[in-house]
């Protein structure tokens, strides 16, 4: 994965699971199964999209300029690189922010 691209998608398949789930088992089940409050996914996610704009700077070249590293780890090259971490952040953000919208509509059609 070197190029951006992906995340917002996944976001939207995995929240589209956790509603999925809500629907057919309710709210309280999905709360325990993310763990985490979904707005709180959301603001990590936000965080690290941002955190992989960091390096660039570092770098002289412009904000979320596309940097990359290839270590070689147990004799295999490894391809990482700033567009990975920042299609992670998305799809953290994505998740949880849908995830959020999508439980307070069940909850409110629960009442």
């Amino acid at each position: 994965h070197n190029d951006p691209g992906g995340g917002f998608i996944g976001g939207l398949i995995a929240a589209s699971a956790f509603a999925i789930y809500g629907i057919s088992n309710g709210v309280p089940p999905v709360r325990r199964a993310l763990y985490f409050h979904p707005i709180t996914l959301a603001g990590f996610g936000v965080f690290i999209a941002v955190l992989a704009g960091v390096p660039s700077v570092f770098m002289g070249v412009p904000f979320l300029t596309g940097l990359w590293v290839y270590p070689t780890i147990g004799g295999v090259e490894l391809a990482l690189s700033t567009p990975l971490v920042f299609d992670i952040g998305v799809y953290f953000a994505v998740v949880g922010a849908v995830t959020s919208i999508a439980l307070a509509l069940e909850e409110r059609h629960e009442d």
